[in-house]
């Protein structure tokens, strides 16, 4: 995916979609639990979609 940084700049990116259960799934197949997932609000980019996740792992 080609992502523009500025007026006169490109940056190519790999950006991997998943659904929220999608990403829960994988980190637990990783071992990691997800405690919260913070969905930002931005109507701007709100097709992009972006989740933050809080998530721990006990070793």
């Amino acid at each position: 995916m080609l992502v523009r940084t500025g007026p006169a700049r490109s940056l190519w990116t790999v950006r991997h979609m998943y659904s929220v259960s999608g990403w829960v799934r994988l980190l637990a197949e990783h071992g990691f639990t997800a405690d919260r997932v913070i969905r930002p609000t931005d109507p701007v980019n709100a097709f992009w979609g972006t989740c933050v996740f809080v998530a721990h792992r006990v070793c």
